[in-house]
């Protein structure tokens, strides 16, 4: 949902902000870190433990960046960032 919107921001509205380039890019490594949680619990349900635990710790490493980085981006909105 927020790429999609993000993506219709630059579509209709011509915004071309290096500030909403950033935020879409910390968005997108929030769904990547989204997506290896998903590819985590399915290992575990399968009982594979092998390598879950370093899996774990850099995905949530990942999803923290993503979600600090969309908050200073957003909330640093009003600076100049052209």
């Amino acid at each position: 949902m927020a790429i999609a919107s993000g993506t219709l921001l630059f579509l209709i509205h011509g915004l071309l902000g290096g500030w909403l380039i950033l935020k879409l890019g910390a968005v997108v490594a929030m769904v990547a870190a989204h997506g290896c949680f998903g590819w985590l619990i399915l290992r575990l349900e399968m009982g594979h433990y092998r390598w879950v635990k370093p899996a774990n710790w850099a995905a949530l490493c990942l999803a923290l960046a993503g979600i600090l980085s969309v908050l200073g981006f957003v909330l640093a909105k009003p600076l100049d960032w052209s």
